[in-house]
């Protein structure tokens, strides 16, 4: 099942990251979603691309995303930097393959550069009910940052913690009974080169 959005508003959130502002287009409500869910993209060009949900789950009426420009795009989100205030886009029905654990008694969660847009959606979730987390932010500096103004803010004052001068990859997560663990996975070096750990990324963090 696919959907019409339209785009309310676009920022620029940090060095080569926009966040988008969507909202239906026909005037209907946007299905619901949870932290940690994800959308489908239909572009014009015939791709299709996925981006986590970060704006406030309990937020009706709009969706959040944020794409950060790659130098070496194969068309997702050079398409994505191209749009303008206005513009519509098909997409799928929200889903969650990232979600949090809802029995951890506390959550721990760590990202890396873009892969902060799932943990942002979780960190406003767990805010919102009053969940004890800690959200640790790795990035190559402040200007790299998304969402820095946001997450330096009072809404999570003393539960975020920013880390700079870090190059990382894809998220991955572990999740266990309590407490729970979301991480982000740093590069691997190169060869010849000592292969980070868990427990050198952060001293504080147990190896799952």
């Amino acid at each position: 099942m696919t959907f019409t959005v339209r785009v309310e508003n676009i920022d620029e959130e940090a060095i080569d990251v926009r966040s988008f502002k969507l909202v239906s287009a026909d005037g209907n409500a946007l299905p619901a979603y949870a932290a940690g869910s994800h959308v489908d993209i239909h572009l014009k060009s015939g791709l299709t691309r996925q981006y986590s949900l970060c704006g406030a789950p309990n937020e009706s009426g709009r969706y959040v995303i944020a794409v950060k420009r790659e130098t070496n795009s194969r068309g997702g989100s050079a398409a994505m930097h191209a749009l303008k205030v206005g513009d519509t886009l098909s997409i799928g029905v929200p889903r969650n393959n990232f979600a949090l654990q809802p029995a951890a008694s506390h959550h721990l969660l760590i990202a890396g550069g873009i892969g902060i847009t799932p943990l942002l959606g979780m960190a406003r979730e767990l805010n919102a009910a009053n969940v004890s987390f800690d959200l640790q932010y790795f990035t190559r500096s402040i200007e790299h940052a998304a969402f820095h103004q946001l997450l330096s803010g009072p809404e999570f004052r003393g539960k975020v913690k920013f880390h700079y001068a870090l190059a990382t990859a894809r998220t991955c997560i572990y999740a266990g009974r309590s407490p729970s663990w979301i991480w982000s996975r740093p590069r691997l070096p190169r060869p010849g080169s000592p292969r980070p750990s868990i427990s050198n990324i952060s001293p504080r963090i147990p190896p799952p």
